[in-house]
């Protein structure tokens, strides 16, 4: 007779959450992009924009940030900044 435990559907979940853990640790949490300014370049509504601030928004709260050659990303990881989560 086969003990339970050893069903792969108990401990295939283990390597999952050690692995969202170990990214949580090195990269710190997702925070989308909220908001932006940007200046147009053309009167047409097809005109190309460059952004010039970008706010992100997620668990450590928001934050503005200048935009990376004149793009956002949707999302960035951000670690708490004093190392602790917020209470």
């Amino acid at each position: 007779m086969k003990s339970s435990f050893f069903y792969l559907g108990f401990v295939a979940w283990v390597p999952l959450a050690a692995a969202l853990y170990g990214s949580y640790l090195a990269y710190g949490l997702p925070h989308f992009l909220w908001a932006y300014e940007w200046r147009e370049f053309g009167a047409s509504a097809q005109a190309r924009r460059h952004y010039i601030t970008c706010t992100h928004l997620g668990p450590y709260g928001g934050f503005k940030a200048p935009a990376v050659a004149g793009q956002c990303a949707w999302v960035v990881f951000r670690k708490a900044e004093n190392g602790n989560a917020p209470s």
